[in-house]
């Protein structure tokens, strides 16, 4: 399995070629959010729960009763990396929509979502 930093780098180099293609936005936000997943997973893991040392997202899952993943890496962000995480949970509600929702995704969400990918990136990759 690809480490969080190489998954990171593939999504994104992804999600900016489908928006110079000028095609599929819906897939540049969805590329988008899930490159900032492997980005914040930098960031958050490990991390002290309840005096617990918390080594991956199912562990936080468990100690933080979380319905989901996603919801458990949200509540981390929120916790930990207050800076992005407006733009993170900008990332996954807007990926949700664009794959359950609709697909019709505007160039300016695309522009947005790369815009927010970016902060997060060099946020979670700054010592």
């Amino acid at each position: 399995m690809a480490n969080s930093l190489d998954h990171a780098k593939h999504n994104h180099t992804l999600c900016k070629n489908l928006r110079d293609g000028n095609i599929f936005y819906d897939w540049c936000v969805t590329t988008a959010f899930y490159s900032a997943l492997h980005y914040v997973n930098l960031k958050i893991l490990p991390c002290k729960i309840s005096q617990d040392t918390i080594t991956n997202i199912k562990e936080a899952q468990q100690k933080l009763n979380s319905p989901t993943l996603h919801d458990t890496r949200l509540k981390l962000v929120k916790l930990q990396c207050d800076t992005i995480a407006k733009q993170y949970r900008w990332l996954k509600d807007h990926a949700h929509n664009a794959r359950y929702v609709t697909y019709k995704i505007p160039v300016g969400n695309a522009d947005k979502a790369i815009d927010f990918l970016n902060k997060i990136a060099k946020y979670c990759t700054t010592k």
